[in-house]
C-alpha cells in the first residue's frame, strides 16, 4: 500500500542517502580542483602583475569569490559527510574552521597600512588590493569591515549550531559501543577505524573539542581583536589541514589492519598524503617562524600546493575506495556508515 501511495520505501531511502553521500564527496573534489584552477589562471595572467606569493593571496585578486566560496562550501560538506570512527570528529573540526580561513585573509598587504606593522614591499606588489593602488584609510576600513562582518555572522550562527550538535550527539538513540574491541587495546581501537560507525564517546569528545576551540577563538576575537585579524588565517589553516593529515594517516592504519582486500594501494596513498600534508604544514610554518623565506621566494606557494594536492588526493582516493567497497557487497560495508550526514 505504501508503495502505491508514493511513500518512500526503506530501500529507496537508503539508496538516496548513499547517492547524496557520494555527491558530497564529488563536490569536495570538484570544488578543490576549481580553486586550484582559479589560482593558477590568476597567477599566470600577465595583467595581474607579480606572481602570487601564496594560494591564500588569491583573496586579493579577482579569484577571491572562488577562494571564499570553495572554502565555505567544502567546510560544510566535510561536516555533513559521515567519517569512519575517529575520522568523524576530525572532519567536523576541519569543516568548522575552513570558513575562517576564507573570511580572515592572509594579512601581509594590510599589516603596515592598517596596523602599523612592517611588511616587505614585494608582498604588497604580489598581493595588491582589488582595484590596485596603494592602501589608504578607506581601503583599510573596507578590509576590516568585510572581515568583521563575515566573522561575526559566522560566530553567531555556528555558536548556536554547535550547541545543537552537542545535544544531538548526546541524546542520539543508538547502542553504546565499547571503545576497546575484544582482544585489542583502546589505542588500537581508536586508530583501527575500518568502516565502523563512530562511537558516542568519539562524537561527544570531538564536539567538546570543537566547542572549546570555538570559545577560545571567540574570546581572542573580543579581547585581542588586532591579534586575531593578523593571525587567525594561519592558525585556522593549521587546524584545518592537520586534522586532515591525521584522517589520512588513520585511513592508512585502517587499511593495514584489514589486509587481503586490495587495500595495500590505498594504504600507500593515505600514508603518502599524510606525509606530504605534514611536511607542507611544517614547512610553511617553519619558514615563516625562522625567517627563511626571502622576498622573492615562492616557497609558500609551492608548499601550499603540496598541502592542497594532498587534500585533493585524499578525497579522490577515499571516494574511489568507498565506491568500490559499496559495490563489493555488505561484507565490506555496514550501510549505517555511509549515510550523508555527519551531524545525525
Amino acid at each position: 500500500m505504501s508503495a502505491m501511495s508514493g511513500a518512500p520505501t526503506p530501500v529507496a531511502t537508503a539508496r538516496n542517502a548513499a547517492a547524496t553521500y557520494y555527491y558530497l564527496r564529488v563536490a569536495i573534489i570538484s570544488m578543490t580542483a576549481m580553486l586550484v584552477v582559479a589560482v593558477l589562471l590568476e597567477d599566470s595572467d600577465p595583467a595581474s602583475g607579480e606572481p602570487l606569493g601564496s594560494i591564500s593571496a588569491a583573496w586579493y585578486t579577482p579569484a577571491q569569490s572562488v577562494f571564499v566560496a570553495v572554502l565555505v562550501a567544502t567546510g560544510a560538506a566535510m561536516i555533513a559527510i559521515r567519517g569512519r570512527g575517529t575520522q568523524e570528529p576530525l572532519l567536523n573540526l576541519a569543516g568548522f574552521l575552513a570558513p575562517v580561513v576564507a573570511f580572515v585573509p592572509t594579512p601581509e598587504p594590510v599589516r603596515e597600512a592598517c596596523f602599523g606593522r612592517p611588511t616587505p614591499d614585494s608582498l604588497v606588489a604580489e598581493q595588491p588590493p582589488v582595484g590596485g593602488g596603494p592602501w589608504d584609510a578607506q581601503a583599510c576600513a573596507e578590509w576590516t569591515n568585510q572581515v568583521e562582518s563575515s566573522l561575526e555572522a559566522y560566530f553567531l550562527v555556528s555558536s548556536v549550531a554547535l550547541v545543537l550538535l552537542l545535544f544531538f550527539v548526546v541524546l542520539r538513540d543508538r547502542p553504546l559501543e565499547p571503545l576497546a574491541a575484544p582482544g585489542g587495546s583502546r589505542w588500537r581501537r581508536l586508530l583501527d577505524t575500518g568502516y565502523r560507525e563512530p562511537s558516542r564517546n568519539e562524537e561527544v569528545v570531538g564536539t567538546l573539542v570543537v566547542i572549546g576551540l570555538w570559545l577560545a577563538g571567540l574570546a581572542v576575537y573580543l579581547t585581542l581583536h588586532e591579534w586575531f585579524l593578523l593571525n587567525a588565517h594561519a592558525v585556522a589553516a593549521i587546524l584545518v589541514f592537520t586534522p586532515m593529515a591525521l584522517v589520512a594517516l588513520i585511513g592508512g592504519f585502517g587499511a593495514r589492519r584489514h589486509p587481503g582486500r586490495g587495500d595495500s594501494v590505498y594504504r600507500g596513498i593515505y600514508v603518502l598524503v599524510a606525509i606530504a600534508m605534514v611536511c607542507g604544514i611544517a614547512g610553511t610554518a617553519g619558514f615563516k617562524l625562522l625567517g627563511w623565506v626571502g622576498d622573492d621566494s615562492r616557497w609558500f606557494y609551492v608548499l601550499e600546493f603540496v598541502i592542497v594536492g594532498g587534500f585533493l588526493l585524499f578525497w579522490t582516493t577515499q571516494t574511489v575506495e568507498e565506491r568500490g567497497a559499496s559495490r563489493g557487497g555488505a561484507g565490506r560495508h555496514d550501510r549505517s556508515e555511509v549515510t550523508p550526514s555527519g551531524l545525525r
